[in-house]
């Protein structure tokens, strides 16, 4: 089925498929086969022409010289009348309007077969009569525009003078000597408009509403002076609001004003033809369904002289009777306009409260949608456009001016506007004007704005520092230095507006630093404070009650002046299991944390067991990360793990965060792209454990413009910043280099090594042979991080059923742009990393518009580390990307009640038993079949069961990570001792 839209309401891509098909249609081969029974004109002229469109043309041509009554011969009498006095099988009788109704559905039908989905739009010339020269028709992606130069031939377009011939002319129609009809070859499109002192206007509106008033159809002698609609429609007829005869209205005066090749009967050679009659023929539509009573005439009963125009006839070469034309919807198609739908505006006011300084706020005018009665029209798709306004500063239109809503799919449509907030106070009010192509109505708007400060963030940092901190990271490093290696990223790019504290502790809270505003980028006092506070920590000893540290935290945050800060967040780390009150389930129960809670596990799930940490994040809009067994190649992990929790903190987005080697004498380009919903950026280099100014870092904007150090911090709306660990820019988009404004496009980080700091650094290592042996081979490692406070939102969490060993971990991840889902051509892969190190890429699939989601089997206790990519179009076309890191944690006695006062003393006990277990030699002879040295697990067991917590282990035995674990196992889980026992027993 199919629906016929204005010209106007054309996509480029309808357009462009539109020309396409007329296009093949003039390329594609036609051959006549001969047949006796046909006339001899008929026979003479169609072997003249090779492609179906001039087919077309030499269709209508035939019918328009067949005169009813009297035929080929008659028209071609010298002694008769004028041809264009008497009535043919195309015009100038009741036939008109079916004979061109059946004619421009066949030509419709082969430009869908050769373009599928293809259909043809009307040329409303009657909107376009105030200033017909500059028509959207006229375009060059449409039908190309005016004659000009001597012969007037049309110069642009597709259809221009060198691209498209014209096969089939009729005579010279200059002299209106129609006694020597012919074919001849290759002529060129014509067009003159509004040349001829006949036609010098287009028919408006007015002219319309007089025509689509008349009744009856037609009226006898079914001429061309008949009165009737017909005959108004045709342009033969006197209008008040139109031209009296001889001079034209309606149709014919469509084609007096085109000229040139639109005048005689091989008019069709103007594809504009097409669209013109089209609107001719929507024009019968509507007025069959204003007069639905009123029948076409004349009858089966009419003299014999009106031949191929009585109800029942066949129309002249077109195989159809005039009865199979009355019904447009039978032949399958409608207008765009038939039987609209009933549209009601649900608000006419638009209100942006409370926007942030820099950032987008987007509201809709929401419109409800009832079907008609009938509802017959097969066209599904309503328009709306946004006719004026708004005008204001801030205001502006995300969607643009065109929203094309398909009814079948939804009963709402929604015309979005926005409003960029640049300084505090009110904007407004606005106003706008929004109208429905389909039904004509059209809604005025208003709307209104205000501005607020830039929201500002106060953060804690609570510590770990209890004894376990001081063993072995994995990656060459104890786990404090990982520590104090990773967290200042987190104090260095925090807004000099923002505020931040630490808290340590390990039996008890301390205060580290009270919170303080962070200050300049490098020299703000409160980054100074927290970063001492990170570096100078006292050593590590004792238990860890991380409850307590959440909860000095949250009460150092209670005690800031109220609405002070937009938002408050606590950002705790931990390298254990909670083991001395208060317990992170009473700060549950007890409800006193009202700040966002983000975690970090330095550890494996089994030595945290983070089921009440992940607890409270997920009541609080948190999450916790885990970096499970770290080795070597996890170097950059806890920093970046700060950084995606700053990103939480903030509400800012990680656009991207990849890692490498960079050698000496080799430059590393690596492109990233910002789109225009990014308000402000940091591109952030980590730089590792080299010295910072062995990296020379520079950014290219999209037009090649380099961003260096002094550049940037020579400007306004840029700033660098170089650290111990980090080197960054933060820019505020757009932003202008050299003169030229950049915001939207594909960036690049550029990055160098300074071959003189390099030599020296390498001097350096020579006393560590195996990293030097490193650094020599691979050059020096780094991780390149873009973050962006945007509009353009990407977030994902995982959800689990169970943390015990078995169970499916759900991904799901949602992509929204100014607060609405965005699904413009989006892609979200996951890169999943098991606990025993293996890796797997898994692809999320859209459940619905902007939520992706994917499951999958954790079959084995650990950590599971997700690194999620979105790539994609935004609203503007603009590509982007964005990324996020999670973790699930899975262990035996995941499902366990969370520790609390109650169990307080029931490790101990259980400490005892494994003690007394241990001196059983049936126990002994278990262990060491199972390669496990019982004399390493007793010690274990003492030192972890001491009361003097402080103490340390030996290294071989705190290295032995499977035997660490599995008696970790044992005193959480009794019902390990009790399956142990029994296998035991069962050996021989």
């Amino acid at each position: 089925m199919t629906c016929r839209k204005n010209v106007n309401s054309l996509t480029t891509e309808e357009k462009a498929a539109f020309i396409n098909a007329i296009k093949l249609m003039k390329a594609e081969l036609y051959a006549y086969v001969d047949d006796e029974n046909d006339a001899a004109h008929v026979r003479a002229l169609y072997p003249l022409i090779n492609n179906t469109y001039d087919k077309y043309v030499l269709d209508h041509y035939m019918a328009m010289n067949w005169a009813t009554p009297g035929g080929w011969d008659w028209a071609l009498d010298p002694m008769s009348p004028s041809l264009f006095m008497i009535r043919n099988g195309a015009h100038r009788g009741p036939a008109f309007l079916p004979w061109h109704r059946a004619y421009i559905r066949q030509f419709e039908l082969d430009l869908d077969r050769l373009v599928p989905g293809v259909t043809l739009p009307y040329w409303n010339w009657a909107a376009d009569a105030a200033d017909p020269m500059n028509a959207a028709v006229w375009a060059n992606d449409l039908m190309g525009g005016n004659g000009s130069g001597a012969g007037n031939f049309v110069q642009d377009g597709p259809f221009r003078a060198d691209i498209w011939d014209i096969v089939v002319v009729d005579v010279d129609f200059r002299d209106l000597d129609l006694t020597n009809p012919q074919v001849r070859i290759d002529e060129d499109l014509v067009r003159r408009f509004g040349a001829s002192v006949r036609a010098p206007n287009l028919p408006t509106q007015d002219h319309v509403d007089e025509i689509q008033a008349i009744t009856p159809y037609d009226s006898a002698d079914f001429d061309r002076v008949s009165i009737g609609y017909r005959a108004a429609n045709e342009g033969r007829m006197a209008l008040a609001s139109g031209n009296s005869p001889p001079l034209s209205n309606t149709h014919n005066l469509v084609h007096e004003w085109v000229g040139g090749s639109m005048l005689p009967g091989t008019s069709p050679n103007d594809p504009v033809f097409f669209l013109h009659h089209c609107f001719v023929d929507k024009l019968w539509a509507d007025w069959q369904a204003l007069h639905p009573t009123v029948p076409y005439i004349p009858g089966d009963t009419a003299s014999d002289d009106l031949e191929g125009h009585r109800l029942n006839d066949e129309l002249f070469g077109l195989g159809m009777l005039v009865s199979e034309t009355l019904d447009h919807h039978a032949m399958g198609y409608s207008y765009d306009t038939d039987t609209p739908p009933i549209v009601t505006p649900l608000n006419t006011t638009l209100v942006f409260n409370a926007t942030p300084v820099g950032s987008t706020a987007v509201r809709a005018a929401t419109f409800n949608i009832s079907p008609p009665v009938p509802d017959n029209s097969f066209c599904r798709e309503l328009i709306f456009t946004i006719t004026a306004g708004p005008t204001g500063m801030g205001f502006g239109t995300p969607d643009g001016d065109r929203v094309v809503v398909n009814r079948d799919s939804t009963n709402v449509a929604q015309v979005w506007f926005s409003y960029t907030a640049t300084s505090v106070g009110s904007s407004g009010p606005e106003t706008a004007q929004i109208t429905c192509v389909q039904t004509g109505q059209a809604w005025s708007l208003s709307l209104s704005a205000t501005t607020i400060p830039k929201p500002t963030v106060a953060t804690v940092l609570v510590l770990d520092k209890s004894g376990s901190m001081a063993w072995d990271a994995g990656d060459g490093r104890l786990r404090i230095e990982v520590l104090k290696d990773s967290a200042p990223v987190f104090v260095d790019l925090l807004g000099d507006e923002d505020s931040i504290g630490v808290v340590y502790f390990d039996n008890d809270a301390t205060l580290g630093t009270s919170i303080a505003v962070a200050g300049a980028l490098g020299t703000g006092s409160g980054r100074i404070a927290a970063n001492e506070a990170i570096t100078d920590q006292p050593s590590p000893g004792g238990s860890t009650s991380i409850g307590s540290g959440i909860e000095l935290a949250s009460s150092e945050l209670d005690d800031l002046t109220p609405s002070s800060y937009n938002h408050t967040a606590i950002v705790a780390l931990t390298d254990g299991r909670e083991n001395r009150a208060p317990y992170i389930s009473q700060l549950i129960d007890d409800g006193i944390i009202d700040d966002s809670v983000f975690a970090i596990g330095l550890g494996t799930a089994l030595q945290i067991s983070p089921a009440a940490l992940e607890a409270l994040t997920g009541s609080t809009n948190g999450y916790v990360l885990m970096t499970g067994t770290l080795d070597t190649d996890d170097y950059f992990t806890l920093q970046k793990y700060f950084l995606q929790i700053l990103s939480g903190v903030k509400n800012t987005e990680v656009v991207m965060d990849p890692e490498g080697w960079i050698q000496p004498a080799r430059e590393i380009r690596i492109p990233f792209n910002l789109n225009e919903a990014d308000i402000t950026v940091d591109a952030i280099l980590l730089t590792g454990d080299a010295l910072p100014d062995v990296f020379d870092y520079m950014l290219e904007t999209p037009s090649g413009k380099i961003i260096d150090p002094s550049i940037a911090n020579a400007s306004v709306e840029l700033a660098f910043l170089a650290s111990e660990h980090v080197q960054f820019y933060r820019m505020t988009l757009p932003t202008a280099v050299a003169g030229l404004e950049e915001r939207e496009g594909q960036w690049h980080a550029v990055l160098n090594l300074n071959e003189k700091v390099f030599a020296k650094y390498l001097a350096g290592l020579e006393n560590d042979r195996e990293k030097f042996d490193e650094v020599k081979t691979h050059g020096l490692r780094y991780s390149f991080n873009v973050h962006s406070s945007s509009d353009l939102s990407f977030r994902a969490q995982l959800e689990q059923a169970t943390r015990e060993p078995g169970g499916m971990i759900t991904l799901s991840a949602q992509l929204t742009q100014y607060e609405r889902p965005l699904d413009n051509g989006t892609s979200i892969r996951a890169e999943l990393e098991r606990p025993n190190g293996t890796k797997v890429n898994l692809t999320l699939s859209e459940v619905e518009p902007g939520v992706f989601n994917v499951a999958f089997h954790a079959g084995s206790a650990g950590v599971y580390k997700v690194r999620v990519l979105a790539k994609g179009q935004s609203i503007q076309n603009n590509p982007f990307t964005r990324e996020q890191l999670l973790s699930a944690s899975v262990w035996i006695g995941g499902d366990d009640p969370f520790p609390s006062s109650n169990t307080d003393g029931y490790d101990q006990k259980l400490c005892h038993l494994l003690m007394c277990l241990l001196e059983k030699d049936s126990i002994r002879s278990f262990l060491k079949r199972q390669k496990i040295d019982a004399e390493e697990v007793s010690e274990c067991l003492k030192k972890a069961c001491a009361d003097n917590r402080r103490s340390k282990l030996r290294p071989e035995v705190t290295n032995n990570t499977e035997l660490t674990d599995a008696l970790v196992a044992f005193v959480k889980n009794p019902s390990l001792i009790v399956k142990w026992l029994r296998n035991a027993k069962n050996k021989p």
